[in-house]
């Protein structure tokens, strides 16, 4: 993989979720970013958050909102433009993923 700064990259984040029974789940939380820098070791990236959410019109450029089934929200990400430190397996090239 072609690593360098100001590359679009595609993050696969995995999290997990509790449940109300108290149980774990595993979920992925996927993002677009950009990377600052790469640290010496190569093994983690800082990686600044582009993605502004799935309420984001690009050519309006406002939030237009999602409809889901339980009505309506408006899409914004509030961690858009954090730096985040990311380790190197969770980096995919934007062009892999869609």
């Amino acid at each position: 993989m072609n690593l360098e700064e100001g590359k679009e990259i595609v993050v696969i984040q995995p999290t997990q979720v509790k449940l109300l029974d108290g149980r774990l789940e595993s979920k992925t939380h996927t993002w677009k970013g950009e990377i600052i820098s790469i640290s010496t070791n190569k093994q983690t990236l800082i990686v600044k958050d582009i993605d502004r959410g799935k309420g984001w019109c690009p050519l309006t450029k406002k939030y237009k909102g999602v409809i889901n089934d339980g009505g309506w929200y408006r899409g914004q990400n509030h961690g858009y433009g954090d730096k985040i430190e990311v380790p190197i397996e969770y980096i995919h090239e934007s062009n892999t993923i869609s």
